[in-house]
């Protein structure tokens, strides 16, 4: 059997039957016992008579240089000089001394040196304090409130040329004496009239029904007429009871507003006002009302008499309107859909008044995001875009009726 692995560079010669692998015996030469055979060792004489040819022919050669030795060979010697076995040691002449262990002596420390550590046996036990440094004591102290006193109608006589203060000026203010806090307080206490009056505003089913609850209802009667429709909301609908009544001042008109949440779980504002001792609903700041709708303002069109928006400030400037003269806002309609572009100039009541509005704090200019106003608009110059007007009035800092 063939083996699986095989070495293409040893060329071993294939074993043949004749081969013979037992008789390794008859290979030895005679006299030799069997083991280890060594082929005979070349004399030098017959190395010398190679020639380099012949050496260079022969192929590659392994041999040693190590000179053996032959059985008839004569040992070389050694040459052995012997030294004299005489030593010369070095002996002490006189015996030396006994070494002592070192002895210690103690000495006593004296006694001025001699230091105590610790507690002393008195630690921990109270020790009275003596009748005569309390009494010591409280007799200074005595003597001290005693000076004090003494010196007090002196210092009062030195403060006595400073006058006082007028008698108007330590006077405590009543809060019923202030300008309109008699309409504040009374408006706080009309929630629920207020509420009542709401619910019936809603569930109405004709438009008479709601004009005895309107704040000038002879004046505002037609724009009513023309815009109410019914809400379709019940009778026994009532406001939910996280309903807020919040009360107000717009320079000096007191105001209040309801708000909470309808039915379908839309948001409702409701402005309330006093006039002549009874609570009346302002229609045009609770439904945002305006000559004209903001559609037709994008278009340069409408009666611009009465606007009510969301009023803030931008940086939105043309040739037609610089920064220089002009200072740019943005006017949001109260559903906070559609917007235009309003312009007041700064040299002019309406640009101060509507930069005082939107600023707060006196010390930092700090700018208010947006606020409800109603405002007089007119058409801007020759040039202006079909969204951009100019802010002619400022009727009022709030949607109130004027």
């Amino acid at each position: 059997m063939k083996p699986l692995l095989t070495d293409p560079n040893n060329h071993a010669p294939e074993v043949s039957p004749d081969d013979g692998w037992d008789d390794a015996e008859d290979f030895a030469p005679k006299g030799i016992s069997s083991g280890t055979v060594l082929p005979p060792r070349r004399l030098l004489a017959e190395r010398a008579a190679v020639t380099p040819a012949e050496y260079a022919a022969s192929g590659l050669r392994i041999e040693s240089n190590v000179t053996r030795r032959e059985a008839g060979d004569d040992c070389p010697r050694l040459d052995v000089q012997e030294i004299s076995g005489d030593v010369i040691r070095l002996e002490r002449t006189s015996p030396g001394l006994a070494k002592t262990g070192k002895q210690v002596v103690f000495q006593e420390r004296p006694p001025e040196e001699q230091k105590t550590s610790g507690e002393g046996l008195d630690w921990g036990i109270a020790k009275a304090i003596s009748l005569r440094w309390i009494a010591l004591i409280g007799t200074g102290v005595a003597s001290v409130i005693i000076i004090c006193l003494m010196i007090l109608p002196s210092i009062n006589k030195t403060n006595a040329g400073r006058g006082t203060l007028p008698d108007h000026d330590m006077k405590a203010i009543d809060e019923e004496q202030v300008e309109g806090m008699d309409a504040v307080n009374a408006l706080i206490e009309k929630q629920p009239e207020a509420e009542q009056i709401f619910r019936i505003y809603l569930s109405a089913t004709i438009v008479d029904e709601v004009l005895p609850l309107l704040l000038d209802a002879d004046t505002v009667g037609a724009s009513v007429r023309k815009s109410w429709h019914p809400t379709g909301i019940g009778k026994d609908w009532v406001p939910p009871q996280d309903t807020a009544w919040q009360v107000m001042k717009s320079g000096t008109r007191p105001y209040a507003l309801l708000e909470g949440e309808l039915p379908d779980y839309s948001k409702f504002s409701a402005c309330f006002v006093t006039k002549g001792g009874k609570l009346l609903l302002d229609w045009k700041a609770t439904n945002g009302y305006c000559t004209a709708s903001f559609e037709k303002l994008t278009k340069k069109q409408g009666n611009t008499r009465e606007i009510r928006g969301h009023l803030s400030r931008s940086n939105f400037y043309t040739d037609t309107w610089p920064e220089a003269e002009y200072q740019s806002y943005q006017l949001l309609e109260p559903a906070g859909e559609i917007s235009v572009w309003c312009y007041a100039r700064r040299t002019e009541a309406a640009g101060g008044a509507c930069a005082d509005l939107l600023r707060t704090g006196e010390i930092l200019d700090q700018i208010e995001n947006s606020r409800k106003i109603t405002v007089r608009l007119a058409p801007g110059p020759t040039g202006a875009l079909p969204n951009q007007w100019q802010i002619e009035e400022l009727l009022h800092a709030d949607w109130l009726t004027p």
